[in-house]
């Protein structure tokens, strides 16, 4: 059984299951991930608002702290300006008691009584020089104040407290001065557990960086103003993010030290924020990744189990079932849903194919007999065609048989010059006759070599022009006889060079306007040739006949077909049936346009590629007179063949012998010399072709004697045949005089050329 057309697809599909089972679990799985992605891309982005959030609340709390250590310093200068002595009073005892108030105070630096000029009266720790002018200012109030930096300390970021002191009227005014080392109080309020990135600047009113934690000398002096960092100088809390000093990105944090001026700024780099984010993503996306390829592994398991092992079993059942095993069925077992549906529709499927196999087996035995009746009829019609063939061939020999002695009786009669004027008309319409009949017979070979498929076409270069004037010469004379008007009209476009067969196209024409003429009793006809669409050449002839019906024309290509009112006009019926099978042989089209009292138009329309101009033909060279009387042996098996031969060529002065059949030509053939030998083909003891080839196989000049075919078949075939034997040309009965002479000269002058 032949493969079914169901078997490929449906095994791709069976066997493409895996594939789709898995990409439908990674369409499962991807949403997820990509849920993922974006839920920890936004976890991100949330993380750096809370870290700048927690940045923030760091700054405000550092601020708060540094407020408050400020406040203990104001705090602990108006504790000791109570106990400083008046002016004047042992001002030297109170270093001791200063000396020991620093020392219990890590990030103060310098704490001392000064002058209105800003002279220390009493110091210890750093000595700080003061500006006599800040003293002055700081002088004209009683309040706690504090001042942004000490000049008097270089390399030593400070923090200056005021607490003017009381003195009696006179006395000289004097201060109280407390120098808070920035690096130090920073270092009091950093963040418990600071990142490894994080740094907390200390910024005065101006912007300008007091303090840094970790320490970073190269910052203190620093200005905020035009950087990122410059936004929080803005005397409220807030965060945000930008370039550090050293140009690294950041997320920072502030907030103002209240009563200060000062700001607080805690920062971290982002990329130590992102990389813990970015950990933490790895983490989530790893476990993603595991628990999606944990879920694929057991899906796919699952799959098999559920649903491949039974898409296996049903693509094997199919395979048998491709394979011609109709009876395999594919396994329901404990199958149900949708699967078992589709062992159902399997099964099913397959009891459909066993029941059109039977079916089809039924039909082909039908079919078998009828294939047998048909070639039986077939080769019958063969056989009856070929039996056709064959008569019309024998009737076309055995008529030219008796029609070669009356033609022959008549040119003898012609040639006499003793007939009578009656007598000689009576010689013509006998001729007349002959002729008609001889044409009859050349259209039945013609119709029984196309139906048998033995007419070749043999296209060569023709001039369209000199074809149309070749066929009008033919029949102007008919026409004139007719006192009918003539013309040829031909396209200029259409009057070039084509590639055609001359030979049936020229009879193609002659039959469309010998009926013409034949058919019109008054008036004209005209052949005109023009381009038509498509690439193809059009052929007209229209005549002004009597014109035809459509029920007349709808038959006018049958064979044997005579329309009602021509039964006078002489011809076989089958001029139009041999021209229209002509036309298609050709690849073309052939059609009528008529009317009844109207006359007719015939076209043809060919496809005739262009050709280059033919070479011109080498000229024939002239035949010659034979100028002396002929010895000539001629052999053939009808005696008034024999005779009627004889008695043309003793009428040109030629000697002839007679013999009849070829074993009998043959010996008189090469017993003695002759100028020329002509043979009948078909004759008894030895037909002709063999006689030739004998006589062509003896040595010296006997075998190369001239030889004339005379045969009764029009046969192309036949002809090449002849010529393949060794014969030299061949003429057509029935013989006419002149033909036979031209054909003798012919040959006779070619002889003797090759001798020379």
């Amino acid at each position: 059984m032949p493969g079914l057309p169901l078997q490929p697809k449906l095994l791709h599909q069976l066997g493409s299951l895996r594939l789709r089972l898995i990409t439908l679990i990674l369409l499962a799985v991807l949403p997820l991930g990509g849920l993922t992605l974006w839920e920890q891309r936004r976890h991100a982005e949330g993380h750096l608002v809370e870290a700048g959030l927690a940045l923030q609340d760091l700054a405000v709390n550092t601020a708060r702290e540094q407020a408050a250590l400020i406040g203990q310093v104001e705090m602990l200068l108006a504790g000791l300006a109570r106990a400083v002595p008046p002016a004047g009073r042992a001002e030297a005892g109170c270093g001791a008691a200063l000396d020991g108030v620093i020392g219990t105070v890590p990030w103060l630096r310098s704490l001392g009584v000064h002058d209105a000029e800003g002279r220390p009266l009493c110091a210890v720790g750093v000595p700080v020089a003061l500006d006599p002018a800040l003293v002055r200012a700081t002088l004209a109030s009683t309040r706690f104040q504090l001042a942004d930096r000490a000049s008097g300390a270089p390399g030593l970021p400070a923090m200056l407290a005021f607490q003017p002191l009381p003195g009696s009227p006179g006395q000289p005014r004097r201060l109280l001065l407390a120098a808070i080392d920035l690096a130090g109080l920073g270092a009091a309020t950093r963040p418990p557990h600071p990142a490894g990135t994080d740094a907390m600047l200390l910024a005065d009113a101006a912007g300008t960086v007091l303090a840094r934690f970790p320490p970073a000398p190269e910052l203190i002096g620093r200005n905020l103003h035009g950087t990122p960092l410059g936004r929080a100088l803005t005397g409220q809390a807030g965060h945000g993010q930008g370039a550090g000093f050293l140009g690294e990105q950041r997320l920072f944090g502030f907030a103002p030290v209240p009563g200060t001026g000062a700001t607080v700024l805690v920062s971290r780099e982002i990329e130590a924020i992102q990389a813990s984010i970015y950990a933490v993503q790895t983490q989530v996306l790893l476990l993603v990744l595991a628990v999606s390829l944990v879920a694929l592994i057991l899906a796919l398991l699952a799959g098999r189990w559920m649903l491949l092992r039974p898409m296996d079993r049903f693509a094997a059942a199919v395979r048998r079932i491709a394979g011609g095993d109709l009876a395999a069925r594919a396994e329901t077992g404990r199958l149900s849903g949708e699967l078992g549906r589709l062992a159902g529709e399997v099964n099913g499927m397959a009891a459909s194919l066993a029941a059109q196999q039977a079916a089809l087996e039924e039909k082909n035995a039908e079919l078998a007999r009828l294939a047998g009746q048909l070639a039986a009829a077939r080769d019958t019609a063969e056989a009856a065609n070929g039996a056709k063939t064959r008569f019309v061939r024998m009737l076309s020999h055995e008529l030219r048989t008796p029609l070669n002695g009356i033609f022959g009786h008549v040119q003898i009669l012609n040639a006499d010059p003793g007939l009578t004027p009656a007598q000689r008309r009576c010689a013509e319409q006998i001729t007349l006759s002959g002729e008609h009949l001889m044409s009859m017979i050349r259209e039945l070979l013609d119709l029984a070599a196309i139906e048998a498929g033995k007419v070749a076409l043999a296209p060569a270069p023709l001039r369209l022009a000199d074809l149309a004037e070749e066929a009008a010469a033919l029949i102007r004379p008919a026409a004139t006889a007719k006192a009918l008007a003539f013309g040829v009209e031909v396209a200029p476009r259409s009057a070039g060079w084509v590639s055609a067969d001359p030979v049936r196209l020229r009879q193609v024409l002659l039959n469309l306007l010998g009926n013409a003429v034949k058919f019109t009793a008054q008036g004209e006809v005209v052949l005109r040739i023009r381009p038509a669409a498509g690439g193809l050449t059009r052929f007209e002839v229209s005549d002004t006949g009597p014109g035809m019906t459509r029920a007349e024309r709808a038959s006018l290509f049958q064979e044997f077909l005579r329309l009602a009112g021509a039964e006078q006009a002489e011809g076989s019926g089958l001029g139009l049936a041999i021209t229209a099978k002509l036309v298609r042989l050709m690849g073309g089209t052939i059609g009528c346009d008529s009317a009844k009292g109207q006359g007719s138009l015939f076209w043809v329309e060919l496809p005739l590629p262009p050709a280059a101009p033919a070479a011109p033909a080498a000229a024939e060279p002239t035949v010659l007179p034979l100028g002396e009387p002929l010895r000539l042996l001629l052999a053939d098996d009808v005696l008034v063949n024999r005779e009627v031969a004889r008695a043309l060529l003793n009428a040109a002065g030629h000697e002839v012998e007679l013999v009849a059949d070829g074993a009998a030509a043959l010996d008189a053939a090469l017993s003695r010399d002759w100028d020329a030998v002509l043979l009948d083909v078909h004759m008894p003891v030895m037909d002709g072709l063999t006689a030739a080839r004998r006589i062509r196989a003896a040595a010296g000049p006997r075998g190369r004697v001239p030889i004339l075919a005379v045969t009764a078949s029009a046969n192309q075939a036949e002809v090449e045949e002849c010529l393949a034997a060794g014969m030299d040309a061949h003429v057509e009965k029935p013989l006419r005089a002149w033909e036979l002479h031209n054909a003798l000269a012919s040959i006779r002058t070619r002889s003797l050329a090759t001798a020379n």
